[in-house]
C-alpha cells in the first residue's frame, strides 16, 4: 500500500483510516511536468499487467479533483481482468461482469450533453451483491 491512499491495512488487519484531504486536491501538474510523465508511466506499467490493449486515458489521468464518481465505460471494461482476479471470479462470471457492466452504463445527459459514463460506487455495489470478497477485513478495532 502506498501513503497517499486514504485507507491502509494494518498487519493486523484492521483499517487505519487517513483523514488527510490533500491527496483529493488536483495536482495541477503540466504537460512538461517530469512528476506527471512518472505518474503516467507509472500507471500504464501497472495496468498493462492486465492487457496489453490501449488503456483509456481517463485510466491514466486524474481529474481536478481526483474524485469523479465515474469513469468512461472503455476504462471498466479494461479492468474486467484485474476485477476478475480481485473477485477471484471464474469464467462464466466474468461474462456476468461484463453483462453487469453494460448494465450500468448511463447515457449521455438529454441525448447529447456529456458522455457515456458508468458510476463506479453504484457498479461495485452492483457487484458486492452478486459476488463477495474472498476475506471480510473489520473496519475499524474493537479493542
Amino acid at each position: 500500500a502506498c501513503k497517499s491512499e486514504m485507507a491502509a491495512l494494518s498487519l493486523s488487519g484492521v483499517v487505519h483510516l487517513d483523514y488527510n484531504a490533500l491527496p483529493s486536491a488536483g495536482s495541477n501538474l503540466g504537460m512538461t511536468s517530469k512528476d506527471l510523465k512518472s505518474s503516467v508511466q507509472e500507471k500504464t506499467k501497472m495496468f498493462k499487467k492486465y492487457s496489453n490493449a490501449e488503456i483509456p486515458a481517463g485510466l491514466l489521468s486524474s481529474s481536478a479533483s481526483g474524485l469523479d464518481p465515474e469513469i468512461s465505460p472503455e476504462a471498466a471494461f479494461y479492468q474486467v481482468s484485474r476485477v476478475a482476479e480481485a473477485r477471484m471470479l471464474d469464467s462464466k462470471e466474468i461474462e456476468d461482469l461484463k453483462q453487469l457492466i453494460r448494465q450500468n452504463i448511463k447515457q449521455r445527459d438529454y441525448g447529447f450533453l456529456g458522455e457515456k459514463r458508468i458510476n463506479v460506487l453504484e457498479l461495485n455495489l452492483a457487484l458486492d451483491a452478486r459476488y463477495s470478497y474472498p476475506t471480510q477485513v473489520p473496519l475499524f478495532n474493537d479493542e
